[in-house]
């Protein structure tokens, strides 16, 4: 997201005022350099995600390893650079920034892995996964149910049938158990 940002600057005080134009999520705040230090102005990224200066916060706690420059969030508590994606601000281990998309609900992938909240979805197809809606989730051969599989579950006929409930060719589900 780019913001226009006025800088001005007045040589008797060195003073540094930032300026924005009505941007929402962007704090403007006076910036105040000393004999040996500069501070900067923060910019909110989203997702409690912030930009002081050259590094990078989740909620106040730096992200030491994330590239400033290519930073983003992404949305759902999902952020990358170009090297690194992250999850409420932890490196999601593995995961390909390149390829990355936030899915939803939690949900994402990259080109060849899926994730819920960060973790990886073990055996998760990426190129048939699907989101069914109230944390159930599918690919051509696996139902789940936020992100863990639901034994013995049909992938090809399952769905969700909603207020926690889904079902199969063979059975019923409520939330992501079998129903006898």
């Amino acid at each position: 997201m780019m913001t226009k940002v006025y800088l001005k600057a007045m040589l008797t005080s060195f003073s540094v005022t930032l300026f924005s134009m009505a941007t929402p999520g962007f704090s403007t705040e006076k910036l105040t350099p000393n004999k040996h230090s500069f501070s900067y102005a923060q910019v909110r990224l989203g997702d409690d995600y912030a930009k002081l200066g050259n590094r990078i916060f989740y909620r106040g706690k730096e992200i030491k390893a994330a590239h400033v420059t290519s930073f983003q969030s992404l949305g759902n508590g999902y952020a990358k650079d170009t090297w690194k994606v992250y999850y409420r601000g932890v490196d999601v281990a593995e995961a390909n920034s390149s390829t990355f998309q936030n899915l939803r609900d939690g949900y994402s992938k990259d080109a060849w892995k899926v994730y819920y909240r960060g973790k990886l979805i073990p055996g998760a197809a990426t190129s048939s996964f699907m989101i069914l809606g109230n944390g159930y989730t599918k690919d051509a051969w696996k139902a789940y149910y936020f992100g863990e599989a639901i034994a013995d579950a049909s992938a090809s006929s399952f769905e969700n049938l909603g207020k926690g409930y889904a079902k199969d060719s063979w059975n019923e589900y409520y939330k992501g158990k079998k129903l006898d």
